[in-house]
């Protein structure tokens, strides 16, 4: 018998003596312990989750949201600034043969 015992999505769940402890999201899996082990872990991550509230430092996910949110904004400007490059590209070509007139 296993002390800690982790599924991913799709898997089966573990035998009746496993109770849920806790969600790792980074990694989409939940994590059991053995039944009573399972409360006292719980319990202290609950603990943990209100002492940072309390003290303002955001949680592990929410770190996570920004992270993602921050390389998301990155890749949209670096997006937007070739998109800027190639519409300049392309209106220098269109002046240059004279189909477009420069204002």
């Amino acid at each position: 018998m296993k002390f800690k015992y982790e599924i991913t999505e799709g898997q089966f769940m573990p035998p009746w003596y496993y109770g849920y402890a806790y969600r790792e999201w980074h990694r989409a899996t939940m994590v059991f312990y053995v039944i009573p082990i399972n409360f006292v872990i719980r319990a202290c991550m609950f603990i943990e989750y209100k002492w940072n509230r309390f003290r303002g430092v955001p949680s592990y996910v929410d770190l996570m949201i920004d992270k993602t949110v921050h390389e998301g904004e990155k890749h949209r400007v670096k997006e937007l600034d070739d998109m800027t490059r190639r519409l300049r590209l392309i209106e220098d070509k269109l002046i240059a043969n004279g189909l477009m007139i420069n204002e």
